[in-house]
């Protein structure tokens, strides 16, 4: 009986990676910190090569609301404010028995407290919310769904959003008083 073979094992492996000391001349360090230079090197260029990146390893790149803050020229204070509005939208999305995801009883001091303690703080988170909106809703009444898109959700804004969450993240800046202080002011 002559006809064609078939085996089912290959020859063929993948090259195990071989770790190479980074060049020494000129270098006094250690070979293990030369070796932890060029990993940390490595996976900064990783993080770059990433598109949302845009060739920057800037942390405030990793989010949709740090990128937006980054585009337009925000400040720090605008990035705290969008952070500070998430923490509301989520204690107010918990206070209102919506399922929040990595979120346990435990957790920002549920547990422990009598039943008379939790309603006080659900209404607090409820009440936060509400303030928090009507600022935006002073902007433009869909402020609050673009924002919470933004922060809470972490989708990129459209186009025809981008100038009112602009002002919206100022305006919570201001009220907050996350802003830097103005001379004079």
């Amino acid at each position: 009986m002559t006809g064609i073979v078939i085996t089912t094992s290959t020859a063929l492996r993948w090259p195990k990676p071989e770790r190479q000391t980074p060049p020494a001349k000129g270098d006094r360090r250690p070979i293990q910190e030369r070796i932890e230079a060029a990993e940390r090197a490595e996976n900064i260029a990783f993080v770059a090569s990433q598109p949302h990146r845009q060739g920057s390893d800037d942390p405030r790149l990793s989010d949709p609301l740090g990128r937006f803050c980054a585009v337009q020229l925000l400040g720090d204070h605008c990035r705290q404010a969008g952070v500070r509005y998430r923490e509301v939208v989520e204690d107010d999305k918990i206070a209102r028995g919506f399922t929040v995801n990595g979120w346990a009883p435990s957790d920002r001091g549920y547990a422990g407290l009598t039943d008379q303690q939790i309603e006080a703080r659900k209404e607090l988170a409820i009440r936060r919310r509400h303030e928090a909106d009507a600022i935006l809703r002073s902007i433009m009444p869909r402020l609050p769904w673009a924002m919470e898109r933004l922060v809470y959700e972490e989708q990129e804004p459209s186009p025809y959003d981008c100038g009112i969450i602009r002002h919206g993240l100022i305006a919570l800046a201001d009220a907050w008083e996350l802003s830097p202080r103005r001379f004079g002011a």
